[in-house]
């Protein structure tokens, strides 16, 4: 299931749209909490609550995460 973060990673969605995907979670609340729909964390969702401009931080944060990588073996 594609989320908030994860559609803005992938150009699907701008941070714009967040109030949009917070009416979808209201309109069909399901059983997870609505960080949780976003794609943040507790912590992330508390600072874009206190702090709206934060949002691209989030973002970007969550860009720069380290993937995991493959490891080879060199013969």
């Amino acid at each position: 299931m594609s989320n908030f973060i994860d559609m803005c990673r992938t150009g699907e969605a701008q941070p714009e749209d967040i109030d949009d995907f917070i009416d979808e979670w209201h309109d069909n609340p399901g059983s997870i909490p609505l960080y949780t729909f976003l794609g943040m964390t507790k912590e992330e969702y508390s600072r874009w609550v206190e702090d709206a401009t934060s949002l691209l931080e989030i973002l970007k944060t969550h860009d720069q995460k380290i993937k995991p990588h493959r490891t080879t073996s060199v013969s």
